[in-house]
């Protein structure tokens, strides 16, 4: 998390929002991120809201061959 805390330091800017899903408002994308920025005392963050439950939003893994459902992120999320 480092790294993710130097470039917000450096580019004194959020450049990409944390993606939440709007009715639960669990974060899907950019934990560290909002970890960070909580760290940091950042009281507001920009946000791309998603309706998860809808079928055009689909999952994935960076890890190769791990397969990962939306009930798994949402088990995560809570």
């Amino acid at each position: 998390m480092a790294a993710v805390e130097r470039d917000l330091l450096r580019d004194g800017v959020v450049r990409d929002p944390l993606v939440v899903d709007r009715n639960t408002m669990i974060i899907l994308d950019a934990h560290h991120r909002s970890n960070v920025l909580e760290c940091m005392g950042v009281a507001y963050v920009p946000v791309y809201l998603v309706n998860y439950a809808s079928s055009a939003v689909q999952t994935g893994s960076w890890k190769r061959g791990v397969r990962v459902s939306k009930d798994d992120v949402v088990r995560a999320g809570f």
